[in-house]
C-alpha cells in the first residue's frame, strides 16, 4: 500500500527523555507508531568515552601486580602523556594545542559547551559501530584537510593547525578503550605489512585524508582514505591486510600510470566521492564516476566463492602469506587471470580481499549523467549471489551494478528507471529530484531513499512497489545527517538541533529530542568531557537502532511481539493470564486462585504460558520486569 504523508499532517508524537535508574538498563514508556509499539531503552548513562580498563576478573591480585610492574607502568605512562597532549569532548579527541588556540582566538576559557561548539565548526568525528551490539570506533579529523593528498606533502600542521597525527580508538559500549590505532601508521609497521612502495605512499598522509570508517559483520574495522587507500584492522587494533587501493588511478581506463624513477610504476589511487562500508566489505565511488566493490573474506568463507570472482578482479592477501599464492594483488592490466585454480583456494589465509572494479564511468558518460550516493546490497540478498552496488543518478534514477561485469549483459549495469516511482511526489513535488541518501533494510527487502526535495521514499529492492512516501520539508529543508533502519519496520533519521525522527510503515512518526536536552533529563552537562548534546550517532542493527551520544548509549527498538502480547492491557494470551495470576498472588488478591484455574482448565495451556513468559524475559532489559516474568 502506498502511504503519502507529511510531518505537518500526520499524527505523531514527541517522546521526552526519561530518567535513568541506577539499577541498570531501563525503559521509557512504550510509544505507539501506528499499531506497532516502540520503546527507548537506556543501556549506559554517564559514559566516559576513552576510559582505560584497569580490572581483570580472570587474574588474581598478585598476577595483576606482576603484570603492572612489567608492562603496565610503561602503558600507563604512555596514556598519561596522551591525556596531557589531548583534550576530550565526548566521543571527540583534539590536540591540546589546537583547543588552546581555539580558546585564545575566540576568547573563551571556561565555557566547555562553547568551546565544543567552536571545535565542531572546524572538525568532525567519525563514529562506527560493530554489528550486533559490538564495539565502537571513533576518530576526529579536520574538516579542511591539513597535509592531505591534495595539500602539502609534508603532512605538517597545515592551515587548520589540527596536526599531522590522530588516533582511531576502539571502545566498548561502556566507553572503555579496547585498542588505539595511530594514524598515519608507523613506517616500520607498514614495512612489515606491505611493500616499500606502499609504505612510501602512506608517509604523507594526515588526519584530513580519512574519508570514512566502518565495521563489517566479521568485526573488521575498515578505514578508507580520500584516494581509496584502504586499511583493515581487527578489534585489537592489529592490521589484518596490507594497505591497498580500492580504486586504482587507471581503473576503468585504457591509460596506465606513468613510470617513476627506476622504471617502476608509481602507486596511486583515485580521489573518492563517497565510500560505504557494509557488512561484507566496502564500496567506493570516485570523482571520475568509476566505482569498485571490495569483499573482505576470511578462512570461514567457501574457497569456491573466491574461485568465481570476475576476471577483472584482484585479490589482496597478507604479506606473510602472499608468497604461497600465485598473486597477492592481481593487476587486470596484465591480462592474466588469478582466479584459476591455485593453492590459495585449497588453504585460504585468515583474511583476504577481492577487489572488483566496475565500469560505471563508461555508463555515466554514455548516458550524460553523474552519480550521487551509493548503497550495497549484501550477497546473501542479491539474486546473483554476489554483492550489488546501487548508485543514484543525477536525473533521479538508480543504477544497479553487479560484481561480475565481465560475464553479465551490459557490463552488469542496469538502470531500474525508478523516476516515476520515487519522484512522482504524491502531490508533494513535480520535478525529478535526485536521491542523496540510501539505506537497505536489515533483511535486504526494502530500500530507503531520501531525495533532495526532502522526501523519504521506501521501495522494494526490486523497485516494483512503493511502500512509503514521507515528506520532512515542514520540519527541515536540509538533508538528515544520518539515516538508518530500526529493525525491519521503520526508518530513523537524525538532524542536528531537531533530534531523531522515527518513521513507521504507515507514515506515523515519533520524534526523540536528542540534542535539545540531556538524555538524563538535566538541562546542563557537567564537565568538559561532554561535547554537547548535538553529538548523536546512529548504528543500524538487525532488530533495533543504537543511538550514541556524548554520554549515553541507548536503543530504539520495536517491542518484541511476545513482550507486547504479554504486557498489553487487556491481553488474553496464555502468558498474560499467567502473569496476571502471579501478580494477583503476590499482592494477596482473592482473584489469584480464579486466574490460576483459568490457565489450568485447558490441557497444555500452562506449558504455553510458561514458554511465553520465558521468551519475553529473554528480550527484556529491565531487571525488575525480567524477575516479574520469571517469577510467574
Amino acid at each position: 500500500a502506498l502511504n503519502t504523508v507529511s510531518m505537518s499532517h500526520t499524527t505523531g508524537s514527541t517522546v521526552e527523555p526519561s530518567s535513568i535508574m541506577a539499577g541498570g538498563p531501563s525503559e521509557s514508556p512504550w510509544q505507539d507508531l501506528g499499531d506497532l509499539p516502540y520503546r527507548r531503552v537506556h543501556l549506559y548513562s554517564n559514559v566516559s568515552w576513552g576510559c582505560t580498563i584497569t580490572n581483570n576478573n580472570h587474574k588474581d591480585k598478585s598476577q595483576q601486580q606482576q603484570q603492572q610492574s612489567q608492562s603496565g607502568q610503561s602503558s600507563q605512562q604512555t596514556n598519561r602523556e596522551e591525556e596531557m597532549n589531548e583534550e576530550r569532548f565526548g566521543l571527540s579527541w583534539y590536540p591540546k594545542s589546537y583547543v588552546d588556540a581555539i580558546r585564545s582566538h575566540q576568547n573563551v576559557s571556561g565555557d566547555a559547551s562553547e568551546v565544543a561548539r567552536l571545535l565542531s565548526t572546524t572538525t568532525t568525528t567519525l563514529v562506527a559501530g560493530c554489528p550486533n551490539g559490538g564495539p565502537i570506533a571513533a576518530v576526529t579529523i579536520p574538516l579542511l584537510s591539513s597535509g592531505s593528498i591534495s595539500g602539502s606533502a609534508g603532512g605538517g600542521m597545515g592551515s587548520s593547525g589540527f596536526g599531522s597525527k590522530t588516533t582511531i580508538r576502539i571502545m566498548n559500549n561502556a566507553g572503555s578503550i579496547l585498542a588505539k590505532i595511530p594514524f598515519p601508521p608507523p613506517k616500520q609497521e607498514l614495512l612489515d605489512l606491505s611493500t616499500t612502495s606502499t609504505a612510501t605512499v602512506m608517509q604523507h598522509r594526515g588526519p584530513g585524508d580519512i574519508l570514512t570508517i566502518g565495521f563489517t559483520s566479521r568485526c573488521v574495522l575498515v578505514v578508507v582514505l580520500r584516494d581509496s587507500l584502504t586499511l583493515c584492522y581487527d578489534l585489537s587494533g592489529k592490521s589484518v591486510l596490507p594497505p591497498f587501493f580500492a580504486l586504482k588511478f587507471n581503473s576503468g581506463s585504457h591509460h596506465t600510470p606513468s613510470p617513476s624513477r627506476g622504471g617502476k610504476v608509481k602507486l596511486s589511487g583515485t580521489e573518492l566521492l563517497e565510500a560505504r562500508v557494509y557488512e561484507g566489505g566496502v564500496a567506493v565511488l570516485g570523482v571520475d564516476m568509476n566505482s569498485a566493490i571490495v569483499e573482505l573474506l576470511d578462512e570461514h568463507d567457501d574457497p569456491a566463492y573466491a574461485d568465481g570472482m570476475d576476471i577483472s578482479s584482484r585479490r589482496i592477501v597478507p604479506k606473510s602469506t602472499s608468497s604461497s599464492y600465485s598473486s597477492s594483488d592481481h593487476d587486470p592490466t596484465r591480462g592474466d587471470n588469478s582466479s584459476s585454480a591455485s593453492p590459495f583456494f585449497l588453504t585460504p589465509p585468515p583474511h583476504y580481499a577481492i577487489v572488483t572494479p566496475l565500469p560505471t564511468a563508461m555508463f555515466a558518460r554514455s548516458k550524460h549523467l553523474s552519480f550521487g550516493c551509493i548503497a550495497v546490497l549484501p550477497r546473501q540478498y542479491s539474486p546473483s549471489g554476489r554483492p550489488e552496488l546501487f548508485l543514484s543518478t543525477s536525473d533521479g534514477s538508480v543504477v544497479v551494478a553487479e560484481a561480475n561485469p565481465s560475464t553479465s549483459p551490459n557490463n552488469g549495469l542496469t538502470d531500474v528507471d525508478c523516476r516515476s516511482r520515487i519522484n512522482d511526489g504524491g502531490g508533494m513535488g513535480s520535478s525529478s529530484a535526485p536521491i542523496i541518501s540510501m539505506a537497505f533494510a536489515p533483511n535486504g527487502r526494502f530500500l530507503a531513499c531520501f531525495t533532495s526535495n526532502s522526501i523519504l521514499t521506501v521501495v522494494s529492492t526490486t523497485f516494483e512497489s512503493k511502500v512509503l512516501e514521507f515528506s520532512t520539508s515542514s520540519g527541515s529543508s536540509s538533508p538528515p545527517r544520518s539515516m538508518a533502519w530500526c529493525g525491519e519496520d521503520s526508518v530513523v533519521l537524525h538532524w542536528k538541533n531537531l533530534g531523531v525522527l522515527l518513521v513507521g510503515p504507515y507514515g506515523d512518526w515519533l520524534r526523540f529530542p536528542y540534542g535539545e536536552e540531556d538524555e538524563m533529563g538535566a538541562a546542563a552537562v557537567v564537565g568538559s568531557r561532554v561535547h554537547g548534546d548535538s553529538e548523536v550517532y546512529l548504528v543500524q542493527e538487525m532488530d533495533c537502532c543504537r543511538v550514541l551520544t556524548s554520554n549515553v548509549v541507548e536503543l530504539l527498538q520495536r517491542v518484541p511481539p511476545g513482550t507486547a502480547d504479554l504486557l498489553r492491557i487487556g491481553s488474553i494470551e496464555p502468558g498474560a493470564l499467567l502473569l496476571d495470576a502471579s501478580d494477583a498472588f503476590d499482592s494477596g488478591s482473592s482473584n489469584a486462585d480464579e486466574a490460576a484455574r483459568s490457565i489450568t482448565a485447558r490441557e497444555g495451556l500452562l506449558s504455553e504460558a510458561i514458554l511465553d513468559c520465558v521468551a519475553a524475559a529473554v528480550g527484556e532489559f529491565d531487571v525488575r520486569v525480567q524477575k516479574r516474568m520469571l517469577r510467574a
